[in-house]
């Protein structure tokens, strides 16, 4: 109490302390079109914050050992809440990435979509490796590259359909099924495009492998900054093109 009698705005500068705390907020981007955009308006959001981004991926990544995305799936759902914060000019921290925790139970379906089947099938390598139709597979140790190239395949091809499934559960507050169909819904008109874009994207998380743990800590947060943006485009109601509906 006698904190605030010291200060005759009381609350108000309360405020503003949390406010330069946070940054200072950026100018909102706008949506624009083309790959190459929306990797640059990423690399954008996540350099207004980049330590709290770095943060949030770290944790997700460290959350990932656990199978299925169970712990990691409020903080996939923070990292774009962040990310659609920052790219409409609004101040973030790390503890932002937090604020994910609501959206777990939609986030989750929509991770289990695209992941549930390749990892049942690559940590299933142990039993299947029992069975005689693969058994020479397994003493060729073609086996572990089957499942890994299966978990990369699977996670691509049903990853660019659902490619805005999570921004719109967070930003549309829409249900997880919901969203995979609005997503598939745009997706669907250009799916070889989208399944590209994916591709592009994980490349360029990749790329991140060669700066060891900041790389891919900088350029997961960038993947996601450009989805965002892609997002943005598409969805945004302010933009000719969401108007028209994605065409």
């Amino acid at each position: 109490m006698g904190d605030r009698m010291d200060s005759p705005d009381g609350g108000q500068s309360e405020h503003a302390a949390a406010a330069e705390a946070a940054g200072p907020c950026p100018a909102p981007l706008k949506p624009d079109h083309g790959l190459g955009r929306w990797i640059a308006q990423g690399v954008v959001i996540v350099l207004g914050a980049p330590l709290s981004f770095m943060a949030a991926v770290l944790l997700e990544l460290l959350l990932s050992r656990i199978p299925f995305g169970i712990a990691m799936a409020p903080i996939t759902a923070g990292i774009y809440l962040m990310a659609l914060r920052r790219f409409r000019g609004q101040a973030v921290r790390f503890r932002t990435v937090f604020e994910g925790l609501r959206y777990t139970p939609r986030v989750l379906v929509i991770i289990a979509a695209v992941w549930v089947v390749p990892t049942v099938v690559y940590y299933g390598q142990t039993y299947l490796r029992e069975l005689p139709a693969v058994a020479s597979l397994a003493h060729a140790d073609l086996l572990p590259i089957i499942g890994r190239g299966f978990k990369v395949v699977w996670g691509l091809v049903v990853g660019a359909a659902l490619f805005f499934a999570i921004p719109l559960v967070i930003d549309r507050e829409m249900s997880a099924v919901e969203a995979m169909k609005a997503s598939w819904a745009v997706t669907r008109r250009a799916y070889w495009s989208y399944l590209l874009m994916t591709m592009t994207l994980y490349l360029v998380s990749l790329v991140g492998l060669v700066g060891l743990v900041i790389g891919v800590l900088l350029t997961r947060s960038v993947a996601v900054g450009a989805i965002v943006s892609a997002y943005m485009y598409y969805f945004d109601d302010s933009t000719e093109h969401a108007r028209s509906g994605g065409a």
